[in-house]
């Protein structure tokens, strides 16, 4: 498959415009299918079909998601489609200069089944931190419809900042304030493979489970300028392993390149993180 390279003007202004982008086509979906093959060999699925179709239909506990994220980082697809060209020119193009893949890639494995959310609203920026435009590239491995339950977004949420959170929530993160799963303020997201979702860090976004047969799985990363500060915790392995702290080691990415100098700035408990300065985004206004 021929990828397609958008024009990163206009997906400047989808940005500014709505705090995300549709990109269709971006990724190789060869390079998607190696992906699932390389997993599957390495969690080793039983069952028949494709190894998607074998991926999709797996019911993974606690222990078993944390075995597939680190599988993930023990794929060379994984790497490849973090780094990929086209992916790779289009951030720079964005971000206005040279850019780099933050050493965090959350693989995630969402089975059907009841339950409010699958991914509770929320805004990367309160967890990541660091750089205001920190940016996201959200990619399932399949096509993702109405019974997948896509990416859902609320459009131009990021021009409005910061927002409240609830003291308490039903699962692992505190949301935004009045922001229930029918509300008319989001809009998902259908996909299919190849296609890729760019978002802001101030947008707010969320998933719900799938209500069809088969789980959704898809994979995100995140980018930055080089000069940009990032946030200490963004250079420890999101599980345990014997060097949580050398991201050259935990990534297995041979295409890691940390910037030098690396720009970190101390890491904040969520609750307590303040407004970025928007002034110095590309995609928002100053207030």
């Amino acid at each position: 498959m021929t990828t397609t390279v958008p024009d990163s003007a206009d997906t400047v202004a989808a940005l500014r415009r709505d705090g995300f982008a549709i990109l269709p086509g971006l990724i190789d979906t060869a390079l998607i299918d190696d992906f699932a093959a390389q997993l599957a060999t390495r969690l080793h699925l039983p069952g028949g079909g494709t190894p998607i179709q074998r991926l999709r239909a797996w019911r993974p506990d606690d222990q078993q998601q944390i075995a597939l994220r680190t599988a993930g980082y023990d794929c060379d697809a994984q790497h490849q489609i973090t780094h990929h060209p086209p992916l790779a020119r289009l951030m720079a193009g964005l971000l206005g200069g040279e850019v780099w893949a933050q050493p965090r890639r959350f693989l995630r494995l969402v089975p059907p089944g009841p339950g409010e959310w699958a991914t509770e609203p929320h805004q990367d920026y309160r967890y990541v931190q660091g750089a205001i435009d920190t940016l996201t590239a959200w990619i399932p491995l399949h096509d993702v419809g109405a019974d997948t339950s896509p990416l859902r977004v609320v459009p131009a949420s990021h021009h409005h900042g910061l927002w409240p959170v609830t003291d308490t929530t039903s699962g692992t993160l505190p949301h935004p304030v009045g922001l229930t799963p029918g509300d008319t303020r989001w809009r998902p997201l259908p996909l299919n493979a190849g296609d890729a979702v760019v978002f802001h860090a101030l947008t707010v976004h969320s998933t719900l489970p799938p209500t069809g047969r088969a789980g959704r799985i898809s994979l995100d990363m995140r980018y930055q300028r080089t000069d940009a500060p990032l946030a200490a915790t963004a250079l420890l392995a999101p599980y345990t392993c014997e060097d949580p702290g050398d991201p050259h080691r935990w990534t297995h990415d041979p295409q890691l390149r940390l910037p030098d100098p690396l720009p970190v700035v101390p890491t904040t408990a969520h609750r307590d993180v303040t407004d970025p300065d928007r002034a110095t985004s590309r995609f928002l206004e100053a207030p």
